[in-house]
């Protein structure tokens, strides 16, 4: 068996065990059905990638890098693209909860005001 094959074929497992350990931890419901989506799309290219594994050398010589750069590099822009996703992902919380406090303290002084009004006094 070839190197390249028992590439394709390390790939195509490794990808298939990720994707079934993300549906059992979306079992568990830890996970909301937005990133186990997006989880189970990475373990889906994983898997697919086992297939494209022939073209990489290809690819990696019309670029001017050897196989293990290219490899290398899609290793690397992948988790950063998920990090940038997550920090967009944490900014927009952030904001929604700074939202919701603000919000709730406006309420407060809302409640205090009128609680001060019924009982006749002025705060």
């Amino acid at each position: 068996m070839s190197v390249v094959t028992r590439q394709a074929i390390f790939l195509a497992t490794s990808g298939l065990v990720f994707s079934i350990i993300i549906l059992a931890i979306s079992r568990q419901r830890t996970l909301s059905f937005r990133f186990i989506v997006g989880w189970l799309f990475l373990g889906l290219s994983i898997m697919l990638s086992s297939v494209f594994v022939y073209g990489v050398i290809p690819l990696s010589e019309a670029l001017g890098l050897t196989p293990a750069t290219l490899g290398l590099a899609a290793g690397v822009l992948i988790p950063v693209g998920i990090a940038v996703e997550l920090s967009v992902t944490a900014s927009r919380q952030q904001n929604q909860i700074r939202h919701l406090v603000e919000e709730l303290a406006l309420l407060d002084d809302r409640i205090n005001e009128l609680e001060g009004h019924k009982s006749g006094t002025s705060t």
